[in-house]
């Protein structure tokens, strides 16, 4: 039984009385065990499965009111849980049987005492059965249970191509049009997705799912659905279906963008799987796809593979002194990424290092190791050391028997392990999602092309077991793998491998391969891929691997260290493997500090295989100064701009816009308060960076063309002088609306005997150019209107003007 799709049934969330449902919270909410670990949704969800089927078979709500009060009936609907649990038919393992056994009677003794009643003491246990098990087991097969009702919670399924099965939540469908209709619907999603790859077959699942169960909202009864969706209506009823969706999107403020996007999918998925196996009738006019506009995004910018992140931003972008030029903040920048993406390599490479050692050593200890033999009733074992100090008996112990150990259910007391879990799985060597983050983190930094996605769909060996993900081609070892979005003609990319990834993606191949085999012996197609995974009980394939790895892990705690690099000048270690306690005893000075620990800290917490080819790639541009040259390592098509080098990856562009109206606003801050005792108050920088701040960033003469808008009224009997006007660019915030709005109206309402400090002259003419931009009247029909981005900028300013007699006063000469 899967507990988490139990939230797909809507019929579940009315079988308790609210009162009881929040009383059982509350209680939940007391344990330490399911607080600790998150299980109230589990508890909960075994339990509404339990009461739907077994105590509550008729459509009425279940209040409890028959326990609250009644020893005898309370401690049989607890044992009749308990023998639902222990059933064959929820499907559940010895041990988690147990489990949810224990936390059901905690829950249900905090229930007791808080009604004055107590419970029989069972006795329960994960290895063998015991007879309170068999009794609770007796009671919950003389009540009996709704089987139909207990089918219909165990789902659907759907397959992909390769024959893998996921759920497929059709219960809305079902509880909307009935189990004719679901069944129809399963087979023609069935079909369709059998044809498909795993993650395009989950795509389409999801968008077909999220349009059936909107169906349901507009057609309650399944004649009302089979009429919407005929020939001549089904365009119409699509168009319905579009709005509402549209709708609950902008109310939730997700992203319009996306949404339109995913339609797109939706109706191309639905048309496919329904319309076109003659399901549903091909309407009459095609369904309704509006293509979405959106701004421009700057021209003189490119994305490096993502936006950063908050904690990016942080890392990467802040605490750089306003005052310095720009260079010197790309220098900053540079030499932050450096010291971190180098950080990441040492740290990485050491681990890499570890590993392949221990996987040197396991495979001789699987050889010279004396095997455990498997513990039997009545028989103490003597005479087979395990342990830390007896690695050599663990590994071949562990291999000899598997991921089943033989039956042990303590698999970590039976090797000396006992409560060292995460100890036993490193010495064991398992790939586990540590030590695939430590290899794609050197793989990225090698190859910033590689992507989760690609990394996910990374196939060793194709259908017919040939080697593929893998291969020499000519002299070169070169990487093969999927972009899926980039479309089925150009999806399949390879990466020409350099000596050093080409041994880490060796190590990476015989890191995994027992795992392989253990995966090719159960079936299946999951043996097949590169990146697989195991815990000491499983070996698997990791679903959604770009998730897993971005999960804070062992790895993430290793990078917390001090690291260390050779100064490469004059040095004689540069490309030696002496440790760095070795070459500072000798000579000192030649080893320079990489990072802090404090300062790998911040670090680690952002490493994901993203993060780091997104810093990858600002390291290219802030190196080359070119984007074709980052556009070439992301693996992305050709840039074709003109001057190419004079643009700015995305990320650098929108902080230095927003570094740019920081010094503008200090630089008109200054001129308003230079003889104020406030003016460092206001300022974002203090008084002794204030001199450096304005040779670099303070305000200028304006432009000699401005002088001829001074006199030029925005009209067609001046459209010739403002059309010689070469283009001025301002970076418009709605605080630079206001404080023009202010200038320009302080100006107008000025007495001939007001007398204002030189600047303010030359900003009024700034500010009749700019603000008359959004005031033209029918006659300036040719002039260039402002972009409409910026209206609701300057409608803000309009509708909160600044006290314009205190910002006057601050603007007088006295």
């Amino acid at each position: 039984m899967n507990t988490k799709q139990l939230n797909f049934y809507p019929k579940l969330k009315s079988v308790l009385g609210i009162g009881y449902r929040n009383e059982l919270l509350d209680i939940m909410q007391k344990i330490p065990r399911i607080v600790r670990k998150n299980m109230y949704e589990t508890y909960m969800n075994i339990y509404l499965l339990y009461v739907s089927v077994v105590t509550q078979p008729s459509n009425t709500t279940y209040s409890a009111l028959d326990i609250r009060n009644n020893k005898n009936k309370l401690n049989e609907h607890l044992s009749a849980l308990i023998g639902f649990l222990y059933s064959e038919h929820v499907g559940f393992s010895k041990r988690d049987s147990y489990t949810y056994s224990i936390g059901f009677i905690k829950i249900f003794s905090h229930f007791a005492l808080l009604h004055n009643t107590t419970l029989n003491n069972y006795k329960l246990s994960d290895r063998s059965e015991t007879p309170d098990e068999l009794v609770c087991i007796k009671i919950f097969s003389s009540l009996g249970f709704n089987k139909e009702l207990f089918s219909y919670y165990s789902g659907w399924h759907y397959q992909d191509k390769l024959g893998n099965q996921r759920q497929l939540h059709l219960a809305t469908i079902f509880d909307s049009y009935g189990e004719k209709f679901t069944s129809y619907i399963h087979s023609g999603i069935n079909n369709f997705t059998q044809t498909l790859k795993r993650d395009t077959a989950r795509n389409v699942v999801n968008n077909l799912i999220l349009l059936m169960n909107e169906f349901a909202k507009h057609c309650t009864t399944l004649e009302k659905l089979e009429h919407s969706l005929k020939a001549e209506n089904s365009t119409v009823f699509m168009e319905g279906i579009y709005n509402s969706l549209l709708f609950q999107v902008m109310i939730n403020g997700n992203d319009v963008k996306t949404f339109h996007l995913q339609w797109t999918a939706i109706v191309s998925h639905f048309t496919q799987c329904f319309i076109d196996t003659n399901v549903f009738e091909d309407p009459i006019k095609p369904f309704l796809i509006p293509s979405f506009k959106e701004p421009v995004d700057n021209e003189h910018c490119i994305s490096i593979g993502g936006k950063l992140s908050k904690k990016e931003e942080d890392r990467w972008l802040v605490n750089m002194p306003l005052e310095i030029k720009d260079e010197e903040v790309l220098n900053l920048i540079h030499e932050q990424v450096n010291r971190d993406l180098k950080h990441i390599r040492i740290i990485s490479h050491k681990l890499y290092k570890e590993m392949s050692n221990r996987h040197k050593r396991n495979m001789e200890y699987i050889n010279s190791g004396q095997v455990k033999p498997l513990p039997q009733k009545g028989l103490r074992l003597q005479g087979y050391p395990i342990g830390i100090n007896n690695l050599d008996n663990v590994i071949a112990t562990f291999y000899h028997y598997g991921f089943g150990v033989g039956g042990v259910s303590s698999k970590t007391g039976f090797l000396g392990f006992s409560g060292e879990g995460d100890l036993l799985l490193k010495e064991l060597n398992l790939p586990n999602i540590s030590t695939l983050n430590t290899i794609v983190s050197l793989l990225v930094l090698e190859h910033p092309k590689i992507t989760p996605a690609w990394l996910q769909d990374w196939e060793l060996y194709d259908k017919n077991r040939n080697q593929v993900g893998f291969k020499q081609v000519g002299k070169q070892w070169v990487a093969v793998s999927f972009k899926n979005r980039k479309g089925a003609s150009i999806a399949q990319q390879e990466i020409v491998l350099n000596d050093y990834s080409k041994s880490i993606v060796m190590l990476l191949i015989e890191h995994t391969r027992y795992v392989r085999d253990k995966l090719k012996e159960q079936g299946g197609s999951d043996w097949r891929y590169m990146m697989l995974k195991a815990s000491l009980n499983k070996p698997e394939r990791p679903n959604d691997l770009g998730h897993a790895l971005s999960h804070q892990s062992v790895y993430h705690k290793s990078l917390i260290v001090n690291s260390y690099c050779v100064n490469p000048q004059n040095s004689p270690y540069k490309n030696t493997n002496k440790p760095f306690s070795f070459i500072y005893k000798i000579h000192p000075k030649v080893i320079n500090q990489v990072l802090t620990k404090n300062e790998a800290k911040d670090l680690a917490v952002i490493v994901t295989p993203r993060s780091i080819r997104k810093a990858r790639a600002l390291q290219i541009y802030l190196e080359t100064r070119s984007l074709k040259a980052v556009a070439e390592a992301l693996g992305h098509k050709d840039v074709d701009f003109d001057m190419l080098e004079s643009y700015l990856p995305k990320p650098l562009m929108d902080y230095f816009n927003q570094r740019w109206i920081r010094q503008f606003q200090n630089a008109i801050i200054f001129e308003a308060l230079k003889e104020s005792p406030f003016l460092f108050d206001a300022l974002d920088f203090d008084e002794n960076s204030l001199e450096e701040f304005l040779c670099n960033h303070g305000l200028k003469e304006l432009p000699t063309n401005l002088e001829q808008v001074k006199t030029c009224t925005v009209n067609e009997d001046n459209q010739s002088i403002i059309d010689n006007i070469d283009e001025l660019v301002f970076t418009l915030t709605t605080p630079l609306f206001q404080v023009l709005i202010a200038i320009q109206t302080m100006m107008e309402s000025a007495s001939q005997h007001d007398v204002f400090k030189p600047i303010v002259e030359r900003w009024h003419q700034a500010a009749i150019f700019i603000l008359s931009h959004f005031s033209l009247d029918g006659k300036a029909t040719n002039y260039r209107r402002p972009d409409k981005e910026l209206i609701p900028l300057y409608k803000a300013a309009l509708d909160n003007p600044l006290d314009v007699n205190c910002f006057k006063e601050n603007l007088l000469c006295h």
